[in-house]
């Protein structure tokens, strides 16, 4: 080994300037390792808001955020992550974020606001106006309007309107797991658990991680007499999540 090599093995014998240039490669290093692992992050979060997990989404597109707060994408993607978790406060939060990014004008600035504001069941008629003229000039978002409104109309026990949506919806994208959770989950709230069983079997066949899904599966099935059934749903419920109790209480019916 030369002379030069032997030195670069003894850090402590390296002159001013060959620390300066190793601390100068180990910054690039981090900053290049941080910035890959946010763009990581937020292809995580928007893979997982694609499935309809809101909170695998949140924890991702966080993380992501706490690197890129500025991002424009990544705001957005949390917006409708809050949202789809029911947290209306974060996702106003979420939003007003990206209002200080973009201009007064933006038209996604003012899509969102509605979106939270119609699913938080804020429907007037001028936010169903504007809604119905979004779905017209852009059908590719009718999916996001129908999810807001969906469950907008179900919080604010508006069930007739919750229920065509969710049709409406159905009729365009058949096996949408969170419309056809949302169909089943109408049918439950107005007593008749029995004919959400079959839209929550099939999304659960679509998605089998959506243990949201999966609970009130169960439920329709021990309502039904399928005892059987549900306590293999429930079974796999308590391996998944062990700190839900109702999942003991369900298993003793069951």
């Amino acid at each position: 080994m030369g002379r030069g090599g032997g030195r670069l093995l003894r850090p402590w014998r390296w002159p001013w300037w060959t620390w300066l240039i190793a601390a100068g490669v180990a910054a690039v290093g981090w900053w290049g390792g941080t910035q890959a692992w946010a763009w990581q992050q937020r292809r995580a979060g928007a893979a997982a808001l694609h499935r309809y997990h809101a909170a695998q989404a949140r924890e991702h597109l966080e993380a992501c955020l706490r690197v890129w707060p500025a991002d424009r994408v990544a705001r957005l993607l949390a917006i409708r992550a809050a949202r789809r978790a029911g947290d209306f406060a974060a996702a106003e939060d979420h939003v007003r974020a990206y209002e200080r990014l973009v201009a007064p004008s933006d038209e996604a600035l003012a899509f969102e606001w509605a979106l939270v504001r119609a699913a938080a069941g804020d429907i007037d008629i001028q936010l169903d106006e504007y809604l119905t003229q979004q779905l017209e000039a852009a059908p590719v978002v009718a999916p996001l309007i129908y999810e807001a409104l969906v469950e907008g109309y179900t919080r604010s026990y508006r069930i007739k309107e919750a229920f065509d949506v969710a049709e409406r919806w159905l009729a365009l994208e058949p096996d949408n797991v969170q419309a056809l959770f949302r169909r089943g989950s109408i049918h439950r709230q107005i007593g008749k658990l029995q004919k959400g069983v079959d839209d929550f079997q099939r999304a659960l066949d679509l998605d089998p991680q959506r243990d949201d899904v999966r609970k009130l599966l169960a439920i329709g099935l021990i309502d039904g007499g399928r005892y059987h059934e549900a306590l293999s749903h429930l079974d796999a419920l308590r391996r998944r999540t062990p700190a839900d109790a109702d999942i003991v209480a369900l298993q003793g019916r069951a």
